[in-house]
């Protein structure tokens, strides 16, 4: 079996993303589908920003596609 990269994104990471247009930042935790809660910012490792954060790093940049248009991120930390 593969062994998870180190500080990759996977399920349980903890990703601090800014949004790169409006700077505005959020801590969120990738989770397995079951346990996602948006509102407990645990987000599910298959929607469209968990799944497009999947093995991204610290210092990434990455655009997801979002139900409101494409959503440009910069990966700041990792845990």
């Amino acid at each position: 079996s593969e062994k998870p990269v180190k500080n990759r994104i996977s399920i349980g990471s903890q990703v601090l993303l800014q949004e790169t247009t409006t700077k505005k930042s959020s801590t969120f935790t990738i989770v397995a589908p079951i346990e996602a809660s948006p509102l407990e910012m645990r987000i599910s490792s298959q929607s469209p920003v968990g799944n497009a954060l999947l093995q991204h790093k610290s210092g990434d940049i990455v655009d997801v596609e979002t139900p409101g248009g494409m959503v440009t991120y910069k990966i700041k930390k990792v845990s």
